[in-house]
């Protein structure tokens, strides 16, 4: 029996993280954890569920944001 629900989690981690990107202060561990979330995306490829995609490319967007906060905080101390 397959179940569905309303909210799916993966479009939700997609989203999340595009909108905090917006955001002028991150909380750090919060972009970790959208992004760790985000990378599991992987399974996209290794199980041909290309429908997730989106989620592996939020997820290496998250890397980036990660990379960027990591830089100016450092810059800036």
């Amino acid at each position: 029996m397959n179940h569905c629900t309303y909210i799916m989690p993966c479009p939700i981690v997609s989203v999340s993280i595009a909108v905090y990107s917006g955001y002028r202060r991150k909380n750090r561990f919060l972009l970790l954890l959208l992004t760790i979330w985000g990378l599991t995306g992987i399974k996209s490829l290794i199980f041909s569920a290309y429908e997730d995609i989106i989620l592996l490319v939020a997820g290496i967007y998250g890397v980036c944001l990660i990379l960027l906060v990591t830089r100016v905080a450092s810059r800036n101390s």
